[in-house]
């Protein structure tokens, strides 16, 4: 997506929301939240063949040494900025995941499998409701998968799976 059409989505939602709204007005604003919140992004220049990355070692080539392709677009010689010819967006995900943790509600969620759903074998416990257990029972194809894996349903509220 452009950066132009970016601001015009924006710009439309901004008007369908209430007037005291904090959604920013464009892309520019947009990234200065994204990143004051730890949750922005590493450009990384790729080959336009996608055979490999401008990474590390060979974040100072010029040249793909795979396929021997340029990483710069063609422009004209008095530009002074080199125009990659495809750029990645790499989300890191350490901060993504620090963020979760910043919260004790999230960060109990983010343990409860280890923590609180592990009976006395070490197996995990799966609640079912009574909704999904009958979605189970009406699934063809989920029943001949579960009885290839020699999983048998449950007459209690549980599935055991163990890790």
């Amino acid at each position: 997506m452009s950066n132009l059409c970016f601001d015009y989505f924006l710009g439309v939602f901004k008007r369908m929301l209430p007037t005291d709204n904090c959604l920013p007005k464009d892309r520019k604003h947009a990234q200065k939240v994204l990143n004051g919140l730890g949750l922005g992004y590493e450009k990384i220049h790729a080959c336009k063949n996608n055979c490999m990355l401008f990474y590390k070692e060979h974040e100072t080539l010029d040249t793909c040494p795979i396929r021997n392709e340029s990483r710069f677009k063609m422009t004209s010689q008095n530009r002074t900025t080199k125009i990659p010819q495809k750029v990645m967006r790499y989300l890191p995900l350490k901060p993504r995941l620090q963020r979760l943790y910043m919260s004790m509600h999230t960060a109990t969620d983010m343990r409860w499998h280890k923590e609180k759903q592990v009976d006395d074998d070490g197996c995990s416990i799966l609640q079912m409701g009574r909704h999904e257990k009958s979605s189970i029972e009406r699934s063809p194809s989920l029943l001949l998968i579960l009885e290839m894996l020699d999983w048998d349903l449950p007459l209690t509220d549980s599935i055991y799976m163990g890790f």
